[in-house]
Order: structure tokens, then C-alpha cells, then sequence
């Protein structure tokens, strides 16, 4: 375990040294344009198949899981499902925080007499504000449930990189960081290194499946004088070793009290 977090470490390192290192600001005009983008439409677009995809996935699992059925590798693919399901919502506060932050910097320029329109005059920011609560909400609320659903000691690591696969995702699209000349010829080779890294770690934090247990054997003891006892198991009446011991001991003592009589 200590082996696995060490490598997603590394790997998350890989990721912030090879991101892009420009920080633009945009005005609520940019911000509204930043949506059209055909790269964050496509982005947008695969990430809602992708919610589709592991909300479905999970509940199946969970279903079979609870029937006492489980699928294979079901310790690893239900936290797993459910991790990149939350994060993939949750990193979109992350995205809204970066978001208002711009909105109110451009607010204080223009107070203090600075040109461009005020954004808290526009539905943009209440907008942009309505998303971050409720993604802030939703990720905290997920998050709680998860610690109580699966092993801390994976599902928290799990949580921890999936958040900081998409935020870094949404950041370097919506706001085109992906898309500098800088990156596209420097950090690419890292930045993908540090993603597979990152993976990597995951998969070897990630619980091994566990074996089923067979059938119990039950051992009987016969004697000449009828059955002294049974051990392992349950007894016939459902009370254990101990029941069916009573009863063994009945029958002998029925049997001597039939020779006396004989």
C-alpha cells in the first residue's frame, strides 16, 4: 500500500510540474465565449456519456452485490465507478470557483474605475454561482457516503485522484490552457506520463479479490452403542455441535436403560 501511494504521489507530481503554467484572465464575456468551444463542447459531451455509463455500471454491481451475488472484481470496479462518478460532478466546484474568482476581480477593476461592464450585473455570475454551491454540495455529500460504503484506505486515495485527474482536465480545456503553444510542444510527453502514473497507482492501492470459503464438513463420531456426537457445522435444530451432542448422549442412555430391562 505504502509502495502504491508513492507512486500516485509521483504521478500527481508529474502532472503539476508538466501543466500549463499561464494564468490569463478572462472578463465575463471571455467566460461566456469559453462554453462555445467545440473542444469543451466535445469534453462536455463525453463526460455526460460517461455519467450514463458508470451510474449504470454501479448500480448493477451493487445490485448483484446485495443480491450475494457479486460480479467479478466487484471490490475494485463499485468504489472505482462511484469515485470517477462523484468526481467527475464534484470538479466541476473547482471549475466554478476559478470562474467567480475572475468574476469578482473583473467587479473590483470596475469599481475602482477600470474598463469592461460590471459582472454582477449579469445572470452569468448567479449562474456560475448557483453551479458551485450546488457541485461544492454534491461532492461533500458523496464524499461522506463513500467513507461509510467502502475501505477508507482505498476509497479515499481513489476519491483524492480522480479529483485531481478532472480538475486538471476542465481547467487545461474550458480555459485552454491544453491549447498554448508552450504546452503542445514541452509538457505533452509529462503531463500524459503523469496521468498513466497516476492510473498505475491506482490499480495497485486497489483491494485483491477475495476468495470464496467452501462447504463446512461435519464430522460424526459412531460408536456401537449409536451416535456419540457430530462436530463442525450446525446441528439439524440449527443450535450447533452442542444440540446435536445432546442428542447422541439421549439415545445412549435410552439404550442402556432398554438392556436392564432386557
Amino acid at each position: 500500500m505504502i509502495y502504491a501511494t508513492c507512486v500516485i504521489v509521483f504521478g500527481i507530481f508529474l502532472v503539476f510540474v508538466y501543466s500549463s503554467n499561464e494564468n490569463p484572465h478572462f472578463d465575463v464575456v471571455q467566460l461566456k465565449e469559453l462554453y462555445g468551444y467545440k473542444a469543451f463542447q466535445g469534453y462536455a459531451t463525453t463526460l455526460g456519456a460517461s455519467l450514463l455509463i458508470l451510474h449504470g455500471t454501479y448500480r448493477w454491481y451493487r445490485r448483484q452485490h446485495r443480491k450475494g451475488h457479486p460480479l467479478p472484481f466487484d471490490g475494485t470496479l463499485r468504489p472505482l465507478t462511484y469515485g470517477m462518478f462523484s468526481a467527475i460532478v464534484g470538479t466541476q466546484s473547482t471549475l466554478q470557483a476559478k470562474c467567480l474568482s475572475e468574476l469578482l476581480s473583473q467587479a473590483v477593476r470596475v469599481y475602482h474605475g477600470g474598463p469592461g461592464g460590471q459582472p454582477l450585473s449579469e445572470w452569468f455570475t448567479y449562474f456560475t454561482l448557483v453551479l458551485w454551491l450546488s457541485t461544492t454540495a454534491f461532492w461533500l455529500y458523496r464524499m461522506n457516503k463513500a467513507l461509510a460504503l467502502f475501505d477508507p484506505l482505498f476509497i479515499i486515495p481513489v476519491l483524492q485522484v480522480f479529483w485531481t485527474f478532472f480538475a486538471t482536465m476542465n481547467g487545461g480545456i474550458y480555459f485552454r490552457e491544453f491549447f498554448t503553444e508552450d504546452f503542445k510542444h514541452n509538457d505533452v510527453p509529462g503531463f500524459v506520463t503523469g496521468i498513466l502514473v497516476i492510473f498505475i497507482g491506482v490499480y495497485l492501492l486497489s483491494p485483491e479479490p477475495k476468495l470464496k470459503e467452501g462447504p463446512k464438513i461435519k464430522e460424526v463420531t459412531i460408536s456401537g452403542k449409536g451416535i456419540v456426537g457430530v462436530s463442525g457445522g450446525g446441528g439439524v435444530d440449527g443450535s450447533g455441535g452442542r444440540a446435536s451432542n445432546g442428542a447422541g448422549k439421549q439415545q445412549h442412555q435410552q439404550h442402556q436403560q432398554h438392556q436392564q430391562h432386557q
